[in-house]
Parts: C-alpha cells; sequence; structure tokens
C-alpha cells in the first residue's frame, strides 16, 4: 500500500542527493579549470569593433575574445576619442557577446557604469570557466586612472593573478551555464549510483536465501514453518 509512496520518497531524495553532487561537481570543474593559464597559441577571436555614440562625445567600443576547452576570456575596451562614426557593417560587439556576458562586459551600454572622460579608456575582462558550459566567472576592471580591481572571485593569496589567470577563485554564478551544466552532472552521478543498486540488491538477496533468511529483512528463517516471514510478513 504504502510501496509507491515510498518509492516516490526515495526517487526525491535521490534527485536532490544527484542535483547537490552536480553542483559540487560544476563548481569544482571551474575552480580546477580556473587555475590553468591562457598560452600565447591559445585561438583568438576578434568579436567585433565599431564606433559608438554614448549621450556625451563619440564613444568606440571594441571586444575580442580568447578561448579555450573549459575557459573564456572575454576582453572590452570603451574610450572617448575623435574617432569615425562610419557603420563599418559588422554587428556591434554586444550582439555577438552570449547574453549572459553582456551586462559584465559592457558596463557602460547598460547604464552600471559611466563613459571613461574624453581622452581616457576603460577595460573589463570577464574569466569564465566550466565545462561544457560556462558556469563560474571573475571579473576584472582597469582604466587609465585606476589600477586593476577584481570582483565576483573568493581571494586566495597564494594564487597570484597573471595573464588569463584570476588570483583566486571565480564566484560569480552565470545561471543558464551553471544549471546546464548541473544537471548534465546530475544526470551522471545518477547513472552512476543507481545502476550497481539493482545488482547489489539481486546479490543481497541471493546471499540470504542460501543461508535461511528472509530475503528482505534478513531474518534467520531456520526452523521456523513455512509461510510468511514473522519480522516483516513477506511471503516465502
Amino acid at each position: 500500500m504504502h510501496t509507491p509512496r515510498r518509492r516516490t520518497i526515495r526517487f526525491a531524495i535521490a534527485a536532490v542527493v544527484c542535483l547537490l553532487l552536480g553542483a559540487v561537481t560544476t563548481v569544482a570543474f571551474a575552480w580546477a579549470l580556473s587555475r590553468t593559464r591562457f598560452f600565447a597559441s591559445a585561438p583568438v577571436d576578434w568579436i567585433s569593433t565599431r564606433a559608438r555614440t554614448p549621450s556625451e562625445g563619440a564613444g568606440f567600443l571594441s571586444a575580442r575574445l580568447f578561448s579555450r576547452p573549459g575557459a573564456w576570456l572575454w576582453y572590452a575596451q570603451a574610450l572617448q576619442a575623435e574617432l569615425p562614426l562610419e557603420d563599418t557593417g559588422v554587428p556591434a560587439p554586444e550582439l555577438r557577446v552570449p547574453r549572459a556576458i553582456r551586462p559584465l562586459l559592457f558596463p557602460w551600454l547598460a547604464g552600471r557604469e559611466p563613459w571613461p572622460d574624453w581622452g581616457q579608456h576603460a577595460l573589463v575582462e570577464v574569466h569564465a570557466y566550466g565545462w561544457p558550459m560556462a558556469s563560474l566567472a571573475a571579473l576584472s576592471r582597469m582604466s587609465s586612472t585606476s589600477d586593476r580591481t577584481w570582483s565576483g572571485i573568493l581571494p586566495i593569496p597564494s594564487l597570484p593573478g597573471t595573464l588569463g589567470r584570476v588570483p583566486g577563485l571565480p564566484l560569480h554564478v552565470l545561471v543558464r551555464g551553471f544549471a546546464l551544466d548541473t544537471a548534465l552532472y546530475a544526470t551522471a552521478w545518477y547513472l552512476l549510483l543507481s545502476t550497481p543498486l539493482p545488482l547489489y540488491r539481486a546479490g543481497r538477496r541471493r546471499f540470504r536465501v542460501s543461508r535461511g533468511m528472509c530475503p528482505a529483512c534478513a531474518y534467520d528463517l531456520k526452523g521456523s514453518p513455512s509461510g510468511p516471514c514473522p519480522e516483516c510478513g513477506r511471503a516465502g
């Protein structure tokens, strides 16, 4: 009578455990990949370069991408200067960058930061890690008037920041990538943990029966009359 309910509860518990394991695996993979370095031979994809028109003066916005398996480095630069404003015929940089990265990489377009002053420039880097999708990221900001600052990281003094490497562990969650990676790893954990279970149960049942025990509760049935198990009531 209670078997379907128990199965539902067990499945729910297994799902929650596998999701937690999937999330932990996602974080572990992203953190491990964040300790890798971008080599000079890594492929570089120039996304686009196009003149922009902010509220004051002439704005110039550019972006490019360095990538390798499990790691992405988006780089954006904004400045105001005497630059031509012709349409270059290529899509604007913000249209070539994944939607989850846009507000992080282009804070000037989102209104989160003011455009740099005339003749000045500002740089933003988004370091994203994960496999197969980018799930965690760290942000770096620098301008012609300020030094590099980091955000979205767990700083670790023993992990210095170098080219292509953050001085800590990324903490900024990229929701879509994190959810997809977690679902993938949770499924793998479920298959890994559930596949041996029927084999284990079958072996346990054979062992108990061969020893004269109840296959359900392991109650010793030697010398007991045939019929249901006196301990759990399971039919013989």
